[in-house]
């Protein structure tokens, strides 16, 4: 559950080295600001259209005011740099510099030579593509331009060539080296994933709702359930949020909430998995009767559960964003953006390795008890067996948990070793399986769908009662 969750939302904003890495590189649009009117060549260098909207084609015609325009990166060419020329790149963002800058002499690979080119042979492009819909960036000191405005990485294990709209130059406060910041695009989602992620978020709302009107799973238990789900659907919608609002630079702060719910739910989950466990441990440490005020204190119980559930998740995250935000070791382009992503996938890890040993010892406890209970009495053995319901039904959850987990865990090492978008498809899969067992470990029983079969009808028998108030109210048998 962690695994799988977490680092689906985390593969959709991290980088995955696109497929293009051609020799001779290659540019995917002319930037806004160099589209020239062509009509006007001898102002080329001043007549900039202006236009964030449109993207042209070299050399395209507008329809709507009949002039031909073209770009200038098709007559020089063009390098991106993350700020102007008089600024300096600190703590994600521009700032001032008095620093005297000498812009370096780049070197680029023309005709298979090198040659050392300045200021002047370039079109300066400010922009920062890796500010928004990225999130894995890689900083490089050594590096080639090409004429096309891509550049060029020799590397040990391979060269690589990173596309016009993939980097962009920046220096450091009283610096003049010009480093090259690349972010890579991320893998996007096709209809498969889609129909897996659409399946997975009904299948968890439709339990969570099951769980909320059926009056037999009001119980301790089944409240911490209702919760466990509860986290789950906060997990959805956050992630969907974040794949609406992926590399829509107008919805930034929405974009950055639905990773900070991601994270907090994830959390969340594990947290109430682990509730769960310690509950199931306790009750079958020592086999106890029933108390006619046990549910008293369970609702005591269940308050501190909600608080350690859902308040522990708040202070690690708001913990994290702080520390990235104000701790300025991790406020860097590479360390700082995923730096609470670590902290929660870590964190969930420890907690359920924590889970799975709880899991073990609960089993060999429930082995051996199994015919201690025999001899109880009637009362006890009643209460036991209650609690011995919701106990498998844990077990199984847990099974799943650690099924998926593990599944994860090889998705997890085959990425590490060998990053390619087609793992999406893996995740999405195993979240789809998962949530099936989950469907089926809840609601797929024949008591259960005898009382939710209760619960719909009675609701749809109120609701047809409310719209004909003026006629004989409608009974409906729904004991049956």
């Amino acid at each position: 559950m962690i695994g799988g969750r977490v680092f689906l939302a985390v593969i959709y904003a991290m980088a995955f080295v696109s497929g293009r890495a051609e020799v001779d590189g290659f540019r995917e649009s002319c930037p806004s600001n160099a589209i020239v009117n062509l009509s006007r060549r001898k102002s080329m260098s001043s007549g900039l259209a202006k236009d964030s909207s449109d993207i042209n084609l070299p050399n395209a015609t507008r329809p709507e005011d009949r002039i031909t325009v073209g770009c200038l990166c098709d007559f020089k060419t063009c390098l991106k740099l993350c700020c102007p020329l008089e600024k300096a790149w600190y703590e994600q963002s521009c700032v001032e510099d008095d620093t005297v800058y000498i812009f370096p002499e780049i070197k680029t690979l023309i005709d298979d030579g090198q040659k050392n080119l300045t200021l002047q042979d370039f079109h300066i492009v400010p922009d920062y593509p890796c500010g928004f819909g990225w999130a894995t960036l890689d900083v490089l000191e050594n590096f080639y331009a090409f004429p096309n405005g891509s550049i060029y990485t020799p590397d040990f294990y391979g060269s690589k060539s990173h596309g016009f709209d993939n980097y962009c130059l920046l220096r450091n406060p009283n610096s003049s080296v010009y480093l090259a910041v690349v972010c890579y695009p991320k893998a996007s989602m096709n209809y498969w994933d889609t129909i897996c992620w659409s399946i997975q978020f009904i299948i968890i709302l439709a339990v969570f709702v099951c769980y909320t009107i059926v009056p037999e799973l009001r119980t301790f238990h089944g409240m911490i359930v209702r919760s466990y789900i509860a986290a789950y659907v906060g997990l959805y919608l956050g992630a969907l949020g974040i794949m609406i609002t992926n590399g829509l630079r107008d919805y930034v702060q929405l974009n950055i909430l639905s990773e900070i719910v991601v994270q907090y739910c994830d959390i969340a989950s594990v947290l109430w998995l682990n509730v769960m466990s310690v509950n199931i441990w306790r009750t079958f440490r020592s086999v106890k009767s029933a108390d006619s005020n046990v549910d008293q204190r369970n609702q005591k119980k269940f308050v501190l559960c909600m608080i350690y559930a859902w308040g522990t998740p708040a202070v690690i995250v708001l913990s994290s964003v702080a520390v990235m935000r104000y701790v300025p070791y991790f406020h860097n382009e590479i360390f700082g953006l995923t730096f609470t992503w670590w902290t929660s996938l870590t964190f969930s890890s420890v907690v359920y390795m924590c889970n799975t040993l709880l899991y073990i010892v609960t089993v060999i406890t429930i082995k051996r008890q199994k015919k201690d209970t025999a001899l109880l009495t009637i009362d006890v053995n009643k209460h036991h067996e209650t609690t011995n319901q919701w106990c498998r039904t844990y077990v199984k959850l847990l099974t799943i948990m650690t099924g998926h987990m593990g599944g994860f865990t090889v998705v997890w090492a085959v990425c590490i070793i060998w990053p390619t978008p087609a793992l999406i498809h893996s995740f999405t899969t195993l979240g789809m399986v998962q949530s099936v067992f989950i469907f089926a470990l809840f609601l797929w029983q024949d008591h259960m769908k005898r009382a939710i079969s209760k619960q719909l009808c009675i609701r749809v028998q109120r609701l047809r009662n409310f719209f004909v108030r003026s006629k004989p109210r409608i009974t409906t048998d729904c004991e049956s």
